[in-house]
């Protein structure tokens, strides 16, 4: 009965180191994404083990001793309980939601955004499968291009705004890109109305890919943008890129509602300078959400467009 409390005392030490390498190595960029969240979840069943083992072991000790066990047997069961019972929690929550099996979600499924410059991926693999069509339409069939009643070029600058893209007389390849969580422009291309940037998450480093291009609508004075967001890694995004997708056309929704001052406008056309570059800043989604929920009811009025 002590080597079994002493063992489920190791393991759920070895649990606990194991979970924070994972999260330290992909944090710190040390380990790929994908394989620090492995060695997290490694971690945490090998501390579940650890908390059965350590709980049959201080049950034994109470019914049928020996004493000596029970101090080994409890720091198991508690050093268990504190990796355990924190990621089970966050599991369940993300269990319970019904998030479908895509990683790559678009507007535009039957012309969708291309990436130009994936920054370190393939592009073959960046290709959009087409395959992911009809899982898109089944369980996202009202997510549509955002349509705007004013010339593309215009509307390229307010996306322009909205990305906290820096503003680019041609096309151009950003220098430098945004290390921590948020959004870092990639790519900038003003004839061709289009913006390739990403998104990496606080905790694991997962990064998601985003295009953006706007194009001309039906009329001379009209616009459609499109967005394609695409996870690099995993086939479930848990509802990153489709989230990604309308936040951000709430806050394009939102500035175009916006009294605009033409003074301040960075289209050549509309009479004022344009704006001096403002680096590569980049948006986290957080930031996105409170900016979009300050004009609610540009938002709803802007749904019927």
């Amino acid at each position: 009965m002590r080597m079994l409390a002493r063992i489920s005392a190791l393991a759920a030490c070895a649990g606990w180191l194991l979970g924070a390498a994972g999260i330290a190595g992909a944090h710190q960029t040390a380990l790929a994404p994908m394989t620090g969240l492995a060695m997290f979840l490694v971690g945490v069943a090998c501390a579940a083990t650890a908390l059965m083992a350590g709980l049959a072991a201080l049950g034994a000790s109470f019914a049928r001793g020996p004493r000596s066990a029970r101090p080994a047997a409890a720091t198991a069961v508690v050093v268990a309980a504190l990796a355990v019972v924190p990621a089970a929690l966050a599991l369940s929550r993300w269990m319970r939601i019904a998030h479908p099996p895509l990683c790559d979600v678009t507007t535009d499924i039957a012309n969708p955004p291309q990436f130009l410059d994936a920054h370190g991926a393939p592009l073959a693999a960046m290709q959009y499968d087409r395959r992911l069509s009809p899982i898109q339409l089944r369980y996202y069939p009202a997510l549509a291009p955002l349509r705007l009643d004013e010339t593309p070029d215009r509307a390229f600058a307010r996306v322009e705004r909205a990305a906290g893209a820096p503003h680019a007389a041609g096309p151009m390849r950003a220098k430098r890109t945004a290390v921590d969580s948020g959004w870092g422009i990639v790519a900038i291309d003003p004839a061709a109305r289009r913006i390739e940037g990403f998104e990496t998450s606080w905790l694991f480093r997962f990064r998601d890919d985003f295009a953006i291009e706007v194009r001309p609508g039906r009329a001379a004075d009209q616009s459609v943008v499109e967005m394609r967001s695409r996870s690099r890694d995993g086939r479930r995004d848990f509802g990153s890129n489709y989230n990604r997708i309308r936040e951000f056309f709430a806050l394009v929704r939102a500035d175009f509602r916006r009294p605009a001052n033409p003074a301040s406008r960075s289209d050549p056309g509309a009479g004022g300078a344009p704006p001096p570059p403002r680096g590569i800043a980049p948006v986290a989604t957080a930031q996105l959400q409170r900016r979009a929920s300050a004009a609610p009811q540009a938002t709803r009025n802007s749904a019927s467009r």
